[in-house]
């Protein structure tokens, strides 16, 4: 049933592909053949012809637009013989590519009027047929080329996607059938003991993608340019625009190809070769054949949901961080050996549903001269087995094995650099001190300004008779994200550890009053991200005590390995072991 459902799935993608690839296909061999017939008549014969009639001709069309051509005939001699022709080139039809039809029958009318004779060219062996332009008109096979490139090459596209995806779903079939009970083998890329990054794609869809836009914005740019100018009508610069962002465009390929050629070679080896959901995992990524100049690179493990919202031509897909880890590691002394405690709680990778998928990121990132090393690995996440399940239960029973959460919880502040997260460290009478300025105010600035925006434009539609809908719903969300903007953009905190006590202070313009935390009374550190910019998360840091109090001591800070370094800091000050 499902090879029947298979087979019908890419008969309909072949049909639907080879649409657009017969338009494409036959747009272009209307705008080839008068290639072909112009190429022809190379050898034809010229003789002198007097215009007999000539007129313009124009269509409107629904969108506002007009097309012209030229009709007309002409008389000729040739060998002695008389000769009329209606046939004055190799086009057919009105088009408005350009001023050629314009200036071809300004051209015959002025011949005409001054009866003035123009010259013919005559097919030698059929003197019967005659042009007066034998010209190529390079624009409308320009013209032609883009729907062949445009949609033939979607079409075309379309069919190979649908061929190459059939293939690989067999191959898969077969996958599944092998290791039924080892999902993270089912597909063919989780096949080898390492995993890549997909930076090849991307530079290629980006580069796909620029190339289409740039050859249907450019032309029509630089068509419609001499009469935008020529009429004086300078809004329609406007379309300048778009050859810009093409520009932008084949830039950023660019830059995704300098990336791919410097470190796509790059593999990443991970224990077990998946994700263990709800254990710690453990991995390295191979960079001893690369020169680097920095040594510094953040590694992630992220968690998300990638799903499509919206319907129709507002339909988009868009990803939602779930759990994310971070940390940083020395990737000359290490070779980017990474850790993450992932908890049991996590989804496990599914892509059955193509609008609803879930998938794990492994991410590196480290500032290099020339193209940073930025890459991307997905990776396999599934649940322990039944029998690592009970594997794990008697390694933790075990007196005499080392528990590897607490070999993990340890090695907190080996996972970051606390000084990274922007705190600045003194030394007062009441102990070490710790300050925690205005964090990314700029992004929450900007935040805060479109809310406010927000509740301008509400209360401006209003006062111009719009009802009074429009301010209630503009000034509540306006006035949400203005608030929340603000709040974090002037959030900072003060926090003192004297041995004994842990103390703090928060505040926005100035700091409160001091709060402090008997060491005895603290249960737990902890992290909690509310917000997110993109793929960035922001973390608090929370101090847990024992009658249920939560006390926020730090807000609006990344990665969340720097993050730990400096909770073991805080708990080393106060010399505490467990929590």
């Amino acid at each position: 049933m499902k090879e029947k459902t298979d087979k019908k799935g890419l008969g309909c993608l072949i049909i639907f592909g080879g649409i657009f690839l017969l338009a494409g296909i036959g747009a272009f061999l209307m705008q080839a053949a008068p290639l072909y017939h112009s190429l022809q008549a190379n050898d034809w014969q010229s003789v002198n012809a007097k215009i007999i009639s000539v007129k313009q001709t124009n269509s409107n069309s629904n969108e506002g637009g007009t097309t012209y051509g030229v009709k007309g005939s002409f008389s000729y001699q040739y060998e002695g013989r008389s000769y009329t022709s209606s046939k004055l080139n190799f086009s057919s039809g009105t088009d408005n590519i350009g001023d050629y039809q314009k200036d071809f029958y300004r051209r015959l009318k002025n011949a005409q009027r001054i009866d003035r004779t123009v010259t013919a060219y005559v097919n030698p062996d059929n003197p019967s047929e005659a042009v007066i332009d034998k010209g190529i008109r390079w624009g409308m096979l320009g013209f032609g080329s883009i729907f062949l490139l445009v949609f033939g090459g979607a079409g075309g596209g379309i069919i190979f996607a649908g061929f190459w995806g059939q293939r690989k779903n067999n191959e898969e079939e077969k996958l599944q059938t092998e290791y039924q009970d080892k999902p993270w083998l089912w597909r063919t890329e989780w096949q080898q003991e390492f995993f890549t990054a997909n930076s090849k794609g991307s530079y290629i869809a980006i580069s796909i993608f620029a190339a289409f836009w740039n050859l249907i914005s450019f032309p029509i740019a630089i068509l419609a340019l001499p009469d935008i100018i020529k009429k004086g009508e300078y809004v329609g610069l406007f379309v300048l625009l778009f050859p810009m962002v093409g520009i932008f465009m084949a830039g950023w390929a660019i830059a995704l190809y300098r990336r791919h050629k410097r470190y796509g070679g790059i593999k990443l080896y991970v224990d077990d070769k998946r994700i263990k959901i709800g254990d710690i995992n453990r991995g390295h990524f191979q960079l001893s054949t690369l020169r680097l100049d920095n040594s510094e690179a953040i590694i992630s493990l992220k968690s998300i949901h990638r799903y499509e919202s919206g319907s129709g031509e507002d339909r988009s897909t868009r990803e939602k961080i779930l759990w994310e880890d971070t940390q940083r590691v020395d990737i000359f002394s290490s070779e980017s050996r990474f850790e993450f405690n992932v908890p049991s709680s996590l989804k496990e990778t599914d892509a059955s549903n193509s609008s609803s998928q879930y998938l794990w990121r492994i991410s590196i990132d480290s500032k290099q001269k020339g193209p940073d090393l930025k890459l991307d690995f997905e990776v396999p996440a599934f649940k322990l087995s039944k029998e690592e399940l009970l594997e794990k239960e008697r390694d933790e029973s075990d007196l005499f094995t080392t528990d590897s959460s607490q070999s993990f919880t340890s090695r907190a502040s080996e996972r970051g650099d606390w000084t990274k997260i922007g705190v600045i460290q003194s030394y007062s009478n009441q102990g070490v001190e710790y300050l925690f300025p205005r964090m990314n105010t700029l992004l929450w600035s900007i935040m805060s300004l479109i809310g406010w925006v927000f509740v301008a434009v509400g209360f401006g539609v209003y006062m111009h008779g719009a009802p009074v809908l429009f301010p209630i719903i503009f000034g509540l969300l306006g006035g949400l994200f203005g608030v929340l903007g603000m709040r974090a953009a002037l959030f900072k905190s003060r926090v003192y550890v004297d041995g004994a006590n842990l103390y703090y202070q928060t505040g926005y313009i100035t700091f409160s009053e001091t709060k402090s935390i008997r060491k005895e009374n603290i249960k737990k550190f902890d992290t909690i991200s509310q917000t997110s910019s993109g793929n960035t998360k922001y973390y608090n840091i929370l101090v847990h005590t024992n009658d249920g109090a939560k006390h926020t001591i730090a807000k609006n800070l990344k990665i969340k390995g720097d993050i730990e370094s400096f909770i073991a800091k805080l708990k080393d000050e106060l010399n505490i072991t467990e929590l």
